[in-house]
């Protein structure tokens, strides 16, 4: 764990001392990495909770830094795009970064950089759409892998991640809601929690379940939460907006055992986030039984584009 920080620390630093210059993606240093190759399912996924940690870092650095400073007050839609422009250009330079300490291209770092230059660059957003459309998916919202998010931070552009020198089987579906052998997001329930009264600013709950094999092939859970922020630009379209969450202490989704396991409680629940950024999840430990989504309660508040949104309510299955 120290060493993840050390790395998502020195990313960090590396970034603020690099200048803002997205015409070129930075290059990767040394030999780059074709494609990952894990001993077993849980370095992969040591792999995977590494970069997790050390985007949603990165990320809220850079969220923190517009929530707070440029966006309370610049509530009129030109002074809004303007700092939404200078947020995906430093973001982008976090992608570039994050490849380069990697030494390697992830598909989820392509849909990444779309989401960002669908608004700086829309002629090469929409070449890389084209170029890499077998493993993307696009909706009004942005661009998303044919992947669960997390398994794609180290599925390479060929679609292939190795496990003991065989490439994994990772059975791509068209559904993002099967998207994978490994790990994958199911069940998910995904509605509008709030949006401004002009309907620019617009915040999503999502709430579900990722599956999980172990090295024995065993499945087992984990549950989550999560909420995406989004400013709407009539030009660009819908486009990720960084965001303060604030959330009450009893904003809950809740589960309920999808089959019958007398030896695992019947029903919980996951707290739904706080924090900063255009995309936060929260994610329960390792859970061996399944449960599907039902019910839950949102209360909070929502800073961000210049617009202060609160929202309180509960939603059924």
């Amino acid at each position: 764990m120290k060493k993840v920080y050390l790395l998502v620390m020195i990313c960090i630093a590396f970034i603020s001392c690099s200048k803002d210059d997205t015409a070129e993606n930075i290059q990767l240093t040394n030999k780059k990495i074709e494609t990952f190759d894990f001993l077993t399912n849980e370095k992969m996924e040591e792999k995977i909770d590494e970069i997790s940690l050390i985007k949603e870092k990165m990320e809220e650095t850079l969220a923190k830094k517009y929530t707070n400073k440029n966006f309370r007050s610049n509530n009129t839609e030109n002074l809004v795009l303007n700092e939404l422009n200078k947020y995906h250009k430093e973001r982008l330079n976090n992608i570039y970064t994050l490849r380069k300490n990697l030494n390697f291209i992830s598909i989820q770092s392509i849909a990444d950089e779309i989401n960002s230059l669908k608004l700086l660059n829309p002629t090469m957003a929409e070449g890389l759409l084209k170029k890499h459309e077998k493993y993307l998916l696009q909706d009004k919202f942005g661009t998303t892998t044919v992947f669960e998010n997390r398994i794609a931070n180290v599925v390479n552009e060929k679609g292939e991640v190795a496990i003991n020198g065989k490439i994994a089987d990772l059975n791509i579906s068209d559904s993002k809601k099967t998207t994978g052998r490994y790990v994958y997001d199911e069940g998910v329930k995904t509605d509008r929690a709030t949006r401004s009264e002009d309907m620019y600013f617009v915040i999503l709950y999502s709430t579900g379940r990722e599956k999980h094999k172990d090295t024995f092939g065993k499945v087992f859970f984990r549950y989550f939460t999560e909420f995406q922020a989004y400013y709407t630009d009539p030009v660009a379209g819908t486009i990720l907006c960084p965001t303060t969450f604030t959330m009450s202490n009893n904003s809950i989704a809740g589960f309920s055992q999808s089959g019958s396991n007398p030896f695992a409680d019947f029903a919980f629940t996951v707290p739904y986030p706080s924090g900063t950024g255009s995309i936060i999840r929260n994610t329960s430990g390792q859970i061996w039984t399944a449960y599907q989504t039902e019910g839950g309660y949102i209360k909070g508040t929502f800073t961000g584009a210049g617009y202060t949104l609160n929202c309180d309510f509960k939603y059924t299955k």
